[in-house]
């Protein structure tokens, strides 16, 4: 459909044309174009999509020459003289329409691309603009100018782009390929760089590859002082973005663009809100498994075992009453009301009342006929879910970055229930919520994302225009990238403007193009974005694969020959580092201990409230009263207990041993310093706590990093 208005093709035309070329799909597609015109004039008439818009502006120009009305409507764009176009290599039909019609009126037009990094081809891109704009603009004569010298990137880097750009068509004739690197005035400090300028990465498992990925920013950041915002990791398409999100997430390396956008209903922030808003408002009815999602979900705040030692308590005392009724309708009954779980003294029935306090809150306020604004509201205030979600995300870590998504969803919650509100004030909030919950596409955004001081992730057109001291191409796999499979094969849209254009010219319909050059065109528009993404660096570029019997390397990764040196002992991320740490001083290691005091002397505890991992509790907890004792450790486990205690002492630094046997609770160190800690009568004695040690990405045993550490201990640390 984008290509028929991009080529002013209606729909009884690409009906002519399909049936001229023997396609019924097209018939079929102008059929659908019709109607889908019909409906759009009648519920939207002043909306367009971007080609519509593209070719709704190039005829108010073109008019413009003899209609006053349409002159008018240019307004201060009448009196235009110099029209520059950057990239003109993305430009599509109807760009091209919209410059021919500016020189109809007598303006100059400059064009500046580069044919063979053009990433636009599959959104009906002309690669080949700039080769014919004088056909674009109207038969005029056109000056061409070839740049003589290329500013970024190393002399490796050049051969590598050329031997790329060698197996892409010449839209130009080729002759801009022979630009050579300029010689600035700091090539002896160029020449210098200790950086290897292309390097490749062979991971055994996609995790690994992460890992990898993860590992070799953080060296750069903090050997060679590249700064997070200067590196980025380019993937084929944005469906690989997450999973690296994560991967750096873990290594504690911070990371922008690479979180998938989700719609309202699925993202977990906003989606507790709308659950409750709900069941409040009769949209849900309240059954067990509405209760089990709010009393498991951020309101609520109870996991699966929290939830069972819930309901035992409930059927116990049901039982004790003499009644027969199940678990699951005690549980509803007991939501329904403002505390019906008042009489379980236990840290998930104190929860779960709170909860039922804030429900019933929320049936008043909607009794009383408040906005959605105004009911999103209280159930948001009064969770008390914004200080702790503030607090999470002050921290690094995966919790943080999970915070950071989470308050993001609830302010576009809040944001598009605002706009409800404005557009309809006397619309009931049922609407609203029920709407929402029937939208599946995500929220759209004008905010930008905050990229200072975080890598990119990012898919190669997010990367025209900018420039990186390393870039990372990752997901290079055989059939992924390049990925040879024809594009549009079920409507054929590439086919489209060869046939208007022999319809328009009188010549009779052109032969369909053989498989070989398809497969040519699809390689070409494959190694531009590779292209693409590679010359955007100015000292390294990174290439990563993973390969094991099921995933091979692409055929691109023969552009890095060099490989990386075999892993550091220990991660160069504080969590990963002093989990190591504490692991090898607990097996003796008096090295270990010692890194571990330098640690604490630096100010770095071995674990620090906000981080990346849960917030620890203030107090011992409550057992509750349908919770199992646990059970007493043997003369031999406290013998052993007391033994590590005493080992990790000897060697300067209070670290405990990691060995979770069955009864034992996780032990959890406050400090780095030997005094911070010490054991009663010779044995260690600990609390068990959610955030005790957690594992880092390389199997280790860590603690989370708190904010502002040493870079330069860390570094000197890693081994």
């Amino acid at each position: 459909m984008m290509r028929a208005v991009e080529q002013g093709v209606e729909p009884g035309d690409l009906a002519m044309l399909g049936r001229r070329a023997g396609r019924a799909e097209w018939v079929a597609a102008a059929s659908f174009l019709a109607e889908y015109r019909e409906v759009k004039e009648q519920l939207r008439p002043t909306q367009f999509d971007s080609a519509e818009l593209g070719a709704y502006a190039a005829a108010i120009v073109r008019r413009s020459v003899h209609d006053p009305d349409d002159a008018r409507a240019l307004g201060a764009l009448g009196d235009l003289r110099l029209l520059v176009v950057d990239d003109a290599q993305e430009a599509t039909e109807a760009t091209a329409a919209l410059l021919g019609a500016f020189a109809a009126r007598g303006v100059d037009v400059v064009a500046l691309g580069d044919p063979d990094v053009a990433s636009n081809g599959f959104r009906g891109g002309r690669a080949d603009l700039l080769g014919s704009l004088g056909s674009v603009l109207g038969g005029v004569s056109v000056e061409r100018v070839d740049l003589p010298v290329v500013h970024r990137g190393r002399p490796a880097h050049r051969e590598l782009l050329s031997s790329v750009t060698a197996h892409i068509g010449t839209a130009l004739g080729g002759a801009h390929r022979a630009a050579r690197l300029v010689a600035p005035s700091d090539a002896p400090a160029r020449d210098a760089d200790p950086l290897e300028p292309v390097l490749g990465i062979e991971a055994p498992s996609p995790a690994a590859e992460g890992a990898w990925i993860a590992g070799l920013l953080r060296e750069r950041h903090l050997l060679d002082g590249v700064p997070w915002s200067s590196m980025a990791i380019v993937t084929r398409s944005g469906a690989e973005l997450p999973g690296f999100a994560r991967a750096l997430a873990a290594a504690e390396v911070p990371v922008s663009g690479g979180s998938a956008r989700v719609a309202l209903r699925d993202a977990p922030g906003s989606a507790s809100l709308l659950a409750a808003a709900a069941v409040v408002l009769e949209l849900w009815p309240l059954d067990a498994e509405a209760a089990t999602t709010l009393l498991t979900g951020p309101l609520g705040r109870l996991d699966r075992v929290g939830l069972r030692r819930l309901r035992l308590a409930l059927r116990h005392e049901e039982l004790a009453a003499g009644g027969v009724r199940s678990a699951d309708e005690l549980l509803v009954e007991a939501l329904s009301v403002a505390g019906g779980f008042a009489t379980i003294d236990a840290p998930a029935g104190r929860r779960a009342n709170r909860l039922a306090g804030l429900l019933d809150s929320a049936r008043r306020a909607a009794a009383r006929g408040a906005t959605v604004e105004e009911l999103l509201w209280l159930l948001w205030h009064d969770s008390g879910l914004e200080s702790e979600w503030a607090g999470q995300a002050d921290g690094s870590g995966v919790l943080a970055d999970e915070a950071n998504r989470s308050l993001d969803a609830v302010v576009a919650l809040f944001a598009a229930a605002r706009r409800f509100v404005e557009r309809e004030p006397g619309a009931p909030a049922r609407r609203f919520v029920g709407d929402v919950l029937q939208n599946a596409l995500p929220e759209d955004s004008l905010a930008p994302e905050g990229g200072a001081g975080a890598v990119v992730l990012a898919t190669p057109p997010a990367l025209i225009g900018r420039e990186f001291d390393v870039v990372v191409i990752a997901g290079l796999q055989d059939g992924v990238w390049p990925n040879l499979r024809p594009r549009g094969t079920l409507l054929h849209a590439a086919s489209l403007s060869r046939a208007v254009e022999a319809a328009r010219a009188g010549m009779p319909e052109p032969e369909a193009e053989p498989a070989s050059a398809v497969r040519a065109s699809v390689r070409g528009d494959e190694l531009r974005l590779f292209a693409l993404a590679a010359s955007r660096a100015v000292r390294q570029i990174v290439l990563s694969c993973t390969s094991n019997d099921d995933e091979q390397p692409s055929v691109l990764m023969g552009f890095a020959p060099v490989r990386p040196p075999a892993r550091r002992r220990r991660p160069l991320h504080l969590r990963g580092m002093v989990g190591a740490l504490r692991r090898d001083a607990a097996a003796g290691d008096r090295e270990a201990a010692s890194a571990l005091a330098m640690l604490a002397e630096q100010g770095c505890p071995a674990r620090t409230r906000r981080s990346g991992t849960a917030r620890p509790s203030r107090r011992p907890r409550r057992r509750s009263s349908t919770s199992n004792a646990t059970p007493r450790r043997s003369c031999r486990s406290r013998r052993r207990r007391s033994t590590a205690w005493r080992r990790a002492r000897s060697a300067g630094s209070s670290i405990t041993s990691h060995s979770r046997r069955r009864g034992w609770p996780r032990r959890s160190a406050r400090s780095c310093t030997p005094s911070s800690r010490r054991p009663r009568s010779g044995r260690a004695r600990s609390t068990s706590r959610r955030s005790g040690p957690t594992s880092s990405g390389d199997g280790a045993t860590s603690a989370s990093r708190p904010a502002g550490s040493p870079n330069a201990s860390v570094a000197a640390l890693a081994g």
